[in-house]
């Protein structure tokens, strides 16, 4: 794994009917995810970081917290499902069942030696 990856930074800026509404993108996290998949967020960006991180990324956006921690600490995960591409999403969680704790990231380039 490519110990230079590191966190990636995207936006989590609200829509303007989120805003005029006082919501955040964390405010109302199922209102967010059902919104992520809109022509309208996806065109426009919102609430990237909340998308990613709720599992309804915008294309192939990496929001994730990268891949360069692990190199010195152990990740502590099930793997619950995969897309088999580099730059793919995995669908992590703490919870053997994969109903709970669930994180993502993307699945990192990995170079032999």
């Amino acid at each position: 794994i490519d110990s230079s990856d590191k966190a990636h930074t995207c936006t989590d800026e609200p829509s303007p009917w989120f805003k005029q509404k006082g919501k955040t993108c964390t405010s109302d996290v199922a209102l967010t995810k059902r919104s992520c998949g809109s022509k309208d967020f996806n065109d426009n960006g919102y609430c990237r970081k909340t998308c990613y991180d709720t599992g309804a990324r915008f294309g192939k956006d990496d929001c994730s917290a990268g891949w360069a921690k692990y190199g010195t600490e152990n990740i502590d995960a099930y793997l619950c499902s995969i897309e088999e591409y580099v730059g793919g999403y995995l669908k992590l969680s703490k919870d053997k069942s994969c109903k709970t704790g669930l994180f993502y990231m993307n699945n990192p380039p990995i170079a032999l030696a």
